[in-house]
């Protein structure tokens, strides 16, 4: 059915059809492809299905990878397939969920989690109709929906829960990073559900959001995980009605808005979910009242977003008229901890989701009522446009408005593609209009080209993004404008051709050469719409692009290059006046509707109807093809030599060459032939007049780009000149005999191989000097010829073997392009050929006429192979001698069929003589190596085509036959033999006499030459190699400014699946097809056997990383096999079994015998000895990628033999020599260097990263289908131990070596991770499953040896790790172990290890407080460190559990948490007395160390806090009360000597007693019980210890005896009575608000009025204690408990602590007001009320106190809501008291006043949903800013107030009933400009600038016109009345600096001229200092960059320039 937006059904099949890439690649890889995929999908299936087991894990990882290689081809699957996987996925996680044991390890897991998200996003991108769309597939819907019914999100979330709930006491099992990335996976697949429509129903939806919604807690950190999941997860469906019902926004308003920005913008993910739902007409009936409902709460709404954009108050303008001003302190704002906002926020902005509910809520045309969406969209544009200029934008908001700003655009383009390009269901009347178009891009296109100004890589792509869009909406909207005319661009106008026209004089003008890149970017970002509406602007830009191409500037020749390709990729170098057989046809429906989202109403007017302009520039391409290659060869000559760079990056020069080649190749294949000549004319004059050696690369390219288009002509005409300058005297003799210098050779040898990359069937008619050539140049002595000539030959090679695309990057495919070519001159044009012609206007995509897409490719033909096989075996053959005369090793006879050529015939015996011996070897092994690159595409390796069927790989050619199983056997041979003769010769750096004609270092350079041939044979090298598949290189790794390139972005990315072919040229659409190939041939590379030849081989270099004495031939070997093993499966089991493992174990060996050598022996033996453990140890640490984790992955028992291993290692290396067991005279000894122990450490340290979890379920036996036949060898004796027991036998063993005499202190700690490792992997039940009993008594024996050596390890004397490690250790044993029932004999109850103890755990994580800055750096040099903490840090560690953080550093979690397990153990253990006795023993021993030892005192704390814990049960009560009656007196002396320092310490002790450290307060979701609540009686004594005296504890009920906070005035004390008695109080507040911000204690305060009033009774009087400090502290006290209050639920029980927070908030009122009085009666007597000796009156100190009780409450957002109802009282007070002489008062009031007045507004709720417009805050600011206000609160209300107010509020105020408030405070503002007080006119300045800056132009100019009338003319201004003159005056005054702010508008002309007059003498003084300083300030910023002044003049006429000039003040650099 044709749709009437341009898009059949047809066309959408043929973009189907262009996305499946595989069918376009060469006819013989084409047509076996659909069987090969499908024998791939039954595989990958059969692997993944759980039937009748879950498959084995090896099984499943190699299924896994399968699955991972389909989808990385990109090859088109079917939706059965992809329900198949997804089902199949989905039962492997159940059972994972399910399983009682571990299925598979956290890898696995993940890989699953990974592979189901990313087959889940396909099925619904692929088959999935969204719901908007009218054409739905039944039949796809049903299946998918059958899907569905399986799926059920509340499984990942349960893993999610169980997963963080896990204890850090009972599980270090596992590497963090693995266990977060595990979750995160989950947390993606839950996101994942939200975008499956359907997937979750209504009914789940709703029990969905009950439960979390009931979980969400806004004081808890991780009640963020419940709210993200809440918004992820609500149905679409569902949210019409929590819209309707309320519950939207009581969600919202669980945490105080503006406190966790990410927690505001998350909600507008349901909205924006109901926005699209109303969009596309899908609500239903009962629905209906859903808009207006959320139209009420826009101006709510828009207020939230435009408070987390951050933007600032005031105005910028005004800002620099008042310099400097007062700075107000920021908002609270609670830091998400990274585990939480990695793991489960994601990394996607919540802006989209904002910018999608405000696009999607916009109307179809921008109407005027104030409440329409349009208003409030300009409005927000208004407020972020002063802030987004050039010279302002450098703070916080600057992200957040780019993003917001970014996603604006990206989704109006969406949006209006979807209703115009597709078949949607949104009503007509509803959709986006031409009108809607314009309006917006007036309101995007200002911003986006100040934002266009700056330097940041985010800001410039983003905005090069924005450009591109708004372009092509503006383009469809514009006539043609005349663009040569010479009439100037207007600066006002905001649309395309304006910015095209400003830009092109931009790029004329030199002066403005800085902003050259950016704007190059902008017309590479534009060039569709250029070729739509102003095609003749291509022709200017033409010698724009080529002078951009600068030696000088690589971003600026970037730029120009991508403007070049984005002009040629839809540009041919075409002269379009050559056909002139017939009338070029105009393009016609439905063609332009494919590629630009036209409104129905819109007709598309092109910018050249006629195609004369576009003639014009068409004749002016094939020239210019020619003048870019003479741009490019002189552009080759001037740049320097490429800079070096790092490895696996690519310098920014090398990246410009490529583009440059590429647009080259373009420019070359798009032209007529005789052009083309000329081009190759200019290359070649070019070529043979320089000689250019440092510049021979990018010439090179040039050389190759130019060839490449068209090699059947280039070659002929290119090869003869190069052949020439090689063969002078055309005889075959070397080039330094035929008269060729270095630079000669090196410039035409290079040259020559990158000529021929391409050639294919070409070169055959050249053979034969080719051939020549490269035999002179093997024979050159010179080393640098040499290698170039191999370079050659393996180019050659490529060329003729390779499988590539031939001459295709053009507009359209060939048979097209031959037969507009030949209508060239002559005969009609076919309409479809034409249409290549046609890049101007409007044109059809490629495709539309091209019934065949198609791709041409160079496949080998038989000549060509046969050519390369004479090539390949003459090497061969040559390769063996040379290799036998200096190895003298064996050479077989080489199998070459019916090939053979003479060409290479006598150069092994035509050597040059005055080379060394080695120089034969090591060109024979240099050409093999060439052989093999040369030809890795049709030989790749030895395996035919029924293997590699088997195995799923890509087959081979039929052309390519046997060659490369007979190059392989031989060559595999011949290194084979040289690789062990080359190894027998050496003797660790010392030359054998065996060695023969090779001294040491040539025994070195061989083998490395030998090593990179070896790793070129097996496929090791392949992908380190450039590929010609691509036109382009690819820009991954290149700096920032080739990275926002974007060459194939397009706008249309995502309207679906395979909506970028509307936009994308063919060029691109050949490059993803030749990726494709590439990425095929990327996986023929791998899939080996470890097996035969490979395996000895691979073996080989193995041996070399240990045994060789050459640094360069190990570093080189590790590299090797490092990637030689990602090829081979199953390999790396078998080489540690086979190799390193043996090679370690005799290395240890010999490090246990090297201390009795000496002298010489010694020598060498130690250096030998260190490099191989060195090379041992990188091995093991990480350099063969997947190593250990291979180990681990087969089990604990593979992995504990090499834990073990490495321990005895590292034993052997630290020995201490004891006894005199070696002579100690002063000889050299040998030994292993520390740095050597180091890397045997890092060794241990990635086997402890590496961990995974045993696989201790029920799997299905692992099969032996091919691909598994190597996975896993069976070990003889594998079948006769269980799972687990041979490690548990490990880690008796590593005990054996810590209780060895010699063993170092280092050997034992690490022994000890391994056995800590080993032990933690066994489960929860310590015991492997499936033992027999005796096996299991064995375990528990080497459990009771392993709590023995913990409990010796807690020696005082010991070293710090062992401690660390036994602590953590013994967390383990008591927790999870199975010894429960004979912990009791292992003494850990004993007064002795008790008293260890207490000497081991101060020191313990404590070293900040017990040593110096330069021990700590020894410290953390310790190699051993990163292993003990790897083993006992925790997973998610977020302590404390809600958003106030600790207060200490020092409080070690670690240890608490110790202490309170282990005194839970010895309740077990001993009766009451004797455990309260020997925990008051450990009390007195801490407490009573000197004070300066800080580690015993904070260990004190930690020690208290862990005991007291752990009696807190209702069983433990009398043992509690005895605990609490011996540790109060050592509690209370503690707390009485302890510092400020300390005093957080006991802080976070008393939260630990509280909440303690158990897992996050994620609870079991979906779950029929419901859990008990805790018996809190245990926090009585707490309570009672805190605000309690020196006597008796009280266990039953609260009592407060802590005694009143009051300072009695009328009498004197000593100041260090005061100072004690206040600093004891201090401490006392300070762990009172420790207990008051839990809401476990406050539960327990809320169930005793009594206590409550009593507590507060004793605070209140402390807000008028002189001490600051407690001010401080009872303010917080008094806020935290009405906080409390606020939280506890309402009901009978719990009802205490409402009560006394409603009577506290009635207290404060009345303070207030009894303080305003004499505050303000102070003010009036103006007098200093501060007495002679300092003393402050007591009412003064009071209006302190209650100002830090304001502060705290603004600064927690929470000022609107407990003060509201007395927010006049308290405004009142504030302004008061900053008018006051007080010092402290006038500091802290004004900041009180601007906090209370940018407080959010109220939430809405069900019962008043617009419960914001109260405004309490700003109604109470209207009297002190009225007439009648006092002069001296005026002030201070103006300067803290009133800006901060309005703009807080922004959007409530400008909308609905508020607006009434707004005016008043307007005019207010404008009143306060005539006042005399500078002060007040400052403040009210800055606010009335803001206040303009929202209104709209017509307002501002009619307003202007007034003020201007009523100012009247300066000249009379002396007989006017003074204030009405300068209100007037200084609100034009305003304006001016408004119009600084929004970019001079265009009414800013009208303001400078009637302002200016009154900047003259004569003008009253008030007037005239601000007419001048407005003035000055506007030049200021205008003049602070060259382009904004530039601009700025350009918008003012002359007289208005000089209006500005006379009244200046100091010359610009600008001016």
């Amino acid at each position: 059915m044709s749709s009437p937006n341009g898009e059949t059904g047809t066309m959408f099949q043929k973009m189907a059809d262009l996305s499946d890439f595989p069918k376009y690649l060469p006819p013989e890889v084409a047509e076996g492809y659909a069987e090969e995929i499908e024998e791939r999908q039954s595989v990958i299936l059969r692997l993944l299905s759980s039937d009748p087991a879950p498959p084995h894990s090896s099984e499943l990882a190699f299924g896994l990878r399968c699955l991972k290689n389909l989808e990385e081809q990109k090859i088109p699957t079917k939706i059965e397939f992809k329900i198949k996987v997804c089902a199949a996925l989905w039962k492997l996680l159940v059972e994972v969920a399910k399983a009682d044991a571990p299925l598979y390890g956290y890898a696995n897991c993940s890989k699953i989690l990974d592979n189901l998200r990313c087959w889940l996003c396909h099925l619904n991108l692929d088959h999935i109709q969204p719901f908007w769309r009218a054409e739905p597939n039944e039949t796809e819907a049903d299946q998918v929906a059958s899907l569905f019914d399986v799926l059920d999100v509340k499984v990942p979330l349960h893993m999610i829960v169980e997963e963080v709930r896990k204890s850090p006491r009972t599980d270090c099992s596992i590497n963090n990073s693995k266990r977060r990335s595990y979750v995160h996976h989950l947390a993606s697949l839950c996101t994942t559900f939200s975008y499956l429509q359907g997937s979750i129903s209504v009914a789940q939806g709703e029990e969905l959001m009950a439960e979390l919604a009931s979980r969400i807690d806004g004081f808890y950190v991780y009640s963020l995980f419940y709210a993200k999941m809440l918004a992820v997860l609500t149905p679409r469906a569902c949210t019409p009605q929590l819209i309707l019902d309320g519950r939207l926004w009581s969600w919202w308003s669980r945490v105080p808005e503006g406190l966790l920005p990410k927690y505001d913008l998350m909600w507008f993910m349901p909205l924006s979910r109901f926005v699209e739902l109303q969009w596309a007409n899908q609500l239903e009936a009962g629905h209906a009242e859903c808009s207006a409902a959320l139209r009420k709460q826009l101006p709510w709404l828009m207020n939230k977003i435009c408070r987390t954009l951050c933007l600032p108050f005031g105005s910028p303008a005004a800002k620099a008229v008042d310099g400097k001003g007062q700075s107000f302190p920021e908002l609270d704002r609670y830091q998400i901890p990274d585990e939480i906002d990695a793991v489960f926020m994601g990394n996607q902005s919540a802006w989209k989701d904002v910018a999608f509910f405000l696009i999607y809520m916009l109307e179809p045309k921008p109407t005027q009522p104030k409440e329409e969406v349009w208003t409030i969209l300009t409005l927000l544009q208004r407020r972020m446009r002063p802030f987004l200029t050039p010279a302002t934008c450098q703070g916080d908001w600057l992200w957040h408005c780019v993003t917001l700003l970014h996603s604006l655009i990206s989704l109006y383009y969406r949006r209006i593609c979807r209703e115009r390009l597709l078949e949607c269901t949104a009503l007509p009347e509803t959709r986006l209009t031409a009108e809607a178009d314009q309006t917006f891009v007036e309101l995007m296109l200002p911003l986006v080209r100040d934002l266009m100004m700056l330097r940041g890589a985010y800001e410039m792509a983003t905005s090069m993004e924005n450009i591109a869009r708004l372009t092509q909406i503006s383009a469809m909207h514009s006539s043609a404008p005349v663009v040569f005319s010479d009439s100037p661009a207007d600066p006002f106008r905001m649309d395309f051709h304006s910015m095209v026209m400003q830009s092109t004089e931009l790029l004329n003008d030199p002066t403005q050469s800085g902003r050259h890149v950016a704007l190059l970017r902008v017309f590479s970002s534009v060039v569709p719409a250029l070729s739509l509406q102003m095609p003749s602007v291509i022709g200017e830009l033409l010698p724009l692009m080529l002078q951009g191409i600068d030696a000088t500037d690589s971003p600026k020749t970037l730029s120009a290059l991508r403007l070049l390709l984005c002009v040629l990729i839809n540009v041919p170098c075409l002269d379009s006046n050559d056909w002139q057989g017939s009338e070029l046809p105009q393009p016609q429906e439905p063609h332009p509707a494919l590629r630009w989202p036209l409104p129905r109403e819109c007709q598309l007017k092109v910018g050249d109807p006629d195609y004369g302009a576009t003639g014009i520039v068409s004749s002016m391409l094939p020239s210019f093809a020619i003048d870019l290659v003479e741009r490019a060869c002189d552009y080759v000559s001037r740049i320097p030599k490429a800079r070096a760079v790092k490895n696996g990056k690519i310098s920014l020069e090398l990246a410009t060459m490529g583009l440059l080649h590429g647009a080259l190749a373009i420019a070359a294949s798009q032209t007529d032939r005789e052009t083309y000549k000329q081009m190759v004319e200019v290359l070649c004059q070019f070529l043979g007049s320089h000689l250019l050696p440092d510049q021979v690369k990018p010439a090179g390219m040039v050389a190759f780009a130019i060839s490449r288009a068209c090699p059947e002509v280039a070659l002929p005409m290119m090869l003869p000149l190069m052949f020439k300058k090689l063969l002078p005297r055309g005889s075959s003799v070397p080039l330094h005999e035929a008269g060729v210098s270095e630079s000669e050779a090196k410039w035409w040898l290079s040259l020559l191989s990158a000529t021929v990359r391409c050639g294919g069937a070409s070169l055959l008619a050249h053979r034969q000097p080719l051939e020549t050539i490269m035999r002179c140049a093997f024979l050159d002595e010179r080393e640098v010829v040499t290698k170039l000539g191999m370079k050659l030959f393996r180019r050659v090679l490529y060329s003729l073997t390779s499988t590539y695309i031939g001459n295709d990057y053009r507009l359209c495919g060939g048979t097209m392009w031959q037969t507009l070519m030949s209508s060239r001159l002559g005969s009609a044009v076919p309409p479809e050929a034409a249409r290549t012609l046609l890049w101007s206007g409007a044109p059809p995509p490629w495709w539309i006429t091209d019934a065949t897409p198609s791709a041409d490719w160079h496949v080998p033909s038989e000549d060509e192979v046969a050519w390369a096989r004479d090539l390949c075996f003459g090497v061969l053959g040559q390769v063996g001698k040379m290799i036998s005369t200096v190895l003298q090793v064996p050479i077989p006879a080489l199998d070459t069929g019916n090939s053979g050529s003479p060409w290479l015939e006598g150069l092994a015996t035509s050597l040059p003589a005055k080379k060394k011996a080695a120089h034969g070897a090591v060109l024979g092994i240099r050409l093999a190596s060439q052989v093999l690159r040369g030809t890795c595409d049709l030989w790749p390796d030895e395996r035919g085509q029924e293997e590699l069927k088997s195995r799923q790989l890509p087959p081979n050619l039929k052309v390519a036959g046997n060659t490369a199983e007979v190059m392989f056997n031989w060559l595999s041979a011949v290194l084979l033999s040289s690789f062990q003769v080359l190894a027998a010769q050496e003797q660790y750096g010392i030359v054998a006499e065996t060695s023969g004609k090779l001294d040491q270092i040539d025994v070195s350079r061989v083998m490395r030459k030998l090593l990179k041939c070896v790793a070129e044979l097996v496929g090791a090298l392949g992908d380190t190699h450039p590929s010609s598949l691509r036109l382009f290189p690819s820009l991954r790794h290149v700096e920032k400014h080739a990275q926002g390139l974007a060459l194939q972005s397009t706008s249309l990315e995502m309207l679906h699946p395979h909506s970028r072919w509307r936009d994308l040229p063919r060029v691109w659409w050949v490059e993803r097809v030749a990726d494709t190939m590439e990425n095929r041939i990327h996986e023929r590379r791998g899939g080996h056997r470890y097996a035969g030849r490979r395996k000895k081989l691979i073996e080989e270099l193995t041996r070399q990383i240990f045994s060789s004495g050459f640094a360069a031939v190990r570093s080189r070997a590790m590299g090797t096999v490092a990637m030689a093993v990602a090829y081979h499966q199953g390999c790396r089991w078998p080489l540690v079994q086979d190799v390193l493992l043996p090679a370690l174990s005799t290395e240890s060996d010999a490090a246990l015998r090297c201390g009795s050598l000496s002298g010489d022996a010694a020598d060498r033996e130690q250096q030998r000895l260190n490099d191989s453990l060195s090379g041992l140890a990188a091995a093991f640490a990480g350099g063969i990628q997947g190593l250990v984790w291979g180990v681990w992955r087969r089990g604990m028992d593979d992995a504990s033999t090499l834990g073990y291993s490495l321990c005895e290692a590292i034993y052997a290396a630290t020995r201490v020599n004891q006894g005199g067991a070696y002579p100690t005279d002063s000889a050299q000894r040998c030994e292993v260097k520390p740095t050597t122990v180091a890397k045997l450490i890092g060794a241990m340290k990635h086997w402890l990263d590496c961990r995974e979890v045993q696989s201790w379920g029920t799997t299905r036996p692992r099969s032996r289908a091919p691909g598994l036949e190597d996975e896993f060898q069976e070990d003889s004796n594998s079948s006769k131990v269980a799972p687990g027991l041979a490690a548990v036998r490990t880690v008796s063993k590593a005990l054996a070596i810590c209780d060895r005499s010699d063993c170092h202190w280092r050997a034992q700690i690490m022994a000890t991770t391994m056995c800590l490792a080993l032990l933690n992997a066994l489960g929860p039940s310590g015991i492997p499953p499936r033992l027999s009993s005796e096996e299991q008594a064995e375990v528990q024996e080497v459990w009771s040896k392993w709590a023995r050596w913990l409990i010796r390890c807690i020696e005082p004397k010991g070293q710090p790790g062992l401690h660390a490690l036994a602590v953590h250790g013994l967390l383990l044993v008591l927790k999870r172990s199975p010894l429960k029932d004979s912990l009791s004999g292992l003494g850990l109850s004993d007064s002795s290890f008790f008293q260890n103890l207490l000497e081991v755990m101060p020191p313990l994580h404590h070293e900040d407080l017990m040593v110096t800055a330069d021990d700590q750096v020894g410290q953390k040099s310790e190699p051993t460190r990163e292993p003990v903490h790897a083993m006992t840090s925790s997973v998610f560690d977020v302590w404390p559990r809600i958003w106030l953080r600790r207060s200490s550093r020092s409080f070690a979690l670690r240890n608490a948490l110790f202490w309170q397990t282990y005194v839970s153990f010895l309740k077990s253990q001993m009766d009451k007395e004797g455990l309260v006795d020997m925990l008051r023993k450990g009390a007195e021993k801490l407490a009573s160390q000197p004070v300066a030892e800080a580690e015993f005192h904070a260990a004190f704390a930690e020690f208290a806090a862990g005991s007291l814990r752990a009696v807190r049960k209702p069983a433990d009560s009398q043992t509690r009360q005895s605990l609490w009656n011996q540790l109060h007196p050592w509690l209370l002396s503690e707390l009485q000597q302890s510092s400020e320092e300390r005093l957080g310490d006991w802080c976070d002790a008393v939260r630990f007693v509280v909440t303690g450290c158990r897992r996050p307060k994620l609870e079991p979701m979906f779950s029929d019980s419901q859990a008990g609540s805790e018996d809190l009686q245990y926090l009585i004594p707490l309570f009672n210890f805190v605000v309690g005296g020196d006597g008796d504890l009280e266990f039953n009920t609260l009592s407060c005896a802590l005694a009143p906070i009051r300072f009695d005035y009328s009498k004197s004390a000593s100041d260090s009575e005061k100072e004690a008695s206040s600093f004891d109080a201090f401490k006392r507040l300070r762990l009172l608000l420790s207990l008051l911000i839990e809401p476990l204690a406050t539960k327990v305060m809320a169930a005793s009025e009594e206590f409550c009033r009593k507590l507060v009774a004793v605070l209140e009087d402390g807000l008028g204690h002189p001490y600051k400090q407690l001010r401080e502290e009872v303010a917080r006290g008094l806020y935290f408990i009405v906080q409390a209050a606020s939280h506890q639920h309402k009901d009978v029980s719990e009802g205490a602590l409402q009560t006394v927070s409603a009577s506290l908030g009635t207290w404060f009122a009345s303070e207030a007001r009894r303080l305003t009085l004499l505050l303000r009666a102070d003010n009036a007597a103006h007098t200093n009320a501060t007495a002679d000796d300092g003393a402050r009156p007591k009412h003064v100190v009071e209006s302190s106190g209650l100002l830090y009780l304001l502060l705290h409450s603004s600064l927690s957002r929470m000022s609107a809501d407990y003060l509201r109802n007395a927010a006049s009282d308290w405004l009142g007070f504030v302004a008061a008291a900053a008018a006051h002489s007080d010092l402290e008062l006038r500091a802290i009031a004004p900041h009180a006043m601007s906090l209370c007045c940018c407080s959010h507004p109220l939430p809405p709720s069900l019962e008043q949903p617009t419960l914001w417009s109260s405004l309490p805050m700003v109604k109470a600011l209207r009297p002190l800013i009225s007439e009648q206000a006092l002069e001296k609160e005026l002030e201070k209300a103006f300067a803290a107030g009133l800006k901060q107010s309005v703009l807080a509020n922004f959007f409530i105020l400008l909308t609905g009933e508020a607006r009434e408030i707004y005016e008043e405070l307007r005019s207010a503002a404008e009143r306060a400009l005539g006042v005399s007080k500078p002060e007040i006119r400052s403040a009210a300045r800055s606010a009335v600038a803001s206040f303009l800056a929202v209104q709209c132009e017509s307002e501002i100019v009619s307003r202007l016109k007034a003020l201007k009338a009523l100012a009247g003319p300066a000249r009379d201004s002396q007989a006017k009345p003074v204030e009405p003159f300068c209100i007037a005056v200084s609100t034009m005054a305003c304006m001016l600096l408004t119009a600084a702010d929004c970019g001079v508008p265009r009414w800013s002309g009208q303001a400078v001229q009637a302002v200016a007059p009154y900047g003259k003498v004569g003008v009253h003084e008030i007037a005239r200092k601000e007419v001048q300083s407005a003035i000055q300030a506007f030049l200021k910023l205008q003049q602070s960059s060259q382009t904004s002044w530039t601009e700025c003049q350009l918008k003012l006429t002359p007289t208005q320039l000089e209006l500005l000039n006379d009244n200046k003040g100091k010359l610009s650099y600008f001016s």
